[in-house]
């Protein structure tokens, strides 16, 4: 019997594998937040670790301290606007957290 309790208690209070790669943000990437006001239409926009670029539409939504910053991003393209800096995709961003 007391291995009984022993088995529930290890699995029970087994600790959970977290995948290193996994953001905090559901499907989230690892990316930075730079800052673009050098160019014409430009301003703050989210390079990806592949260099790819996005200008998120509603980046004013969430509170931006520091840039650079590395995140932890999760999004949509929008394709039916164009933005004027023209650096990469437009992307609505669903989920933003520092890592």
């Amino acid at each position: 019997m007391k291995y009984l309790y022993l088995f529930i208690l290890v699995v029970v209070a087994r600790p959970t594998c977290k995948d290193e790669n996994a953001g905090p943000c559901d499907n989230g990437v690892p990316a930075r937040i730079i800052d673009l006001t050098g160019l014409d239409g430009c301003g703050l926009v989210i390079e990806l670790k592949s260099g790819e670029r996005l200008e998120p539409l509603n980046l004013n939504e969430y509170t931006v301290d520091v840039v650079p910053a590395n995140i932890f991003v999760s999004y949509e393209e929008v394709t039916e606007m164009a933005g004027i800096c023209m650096v990469g995709k437009m992307v609505s961003i669903n989920c933003l957290e520092y890592r």
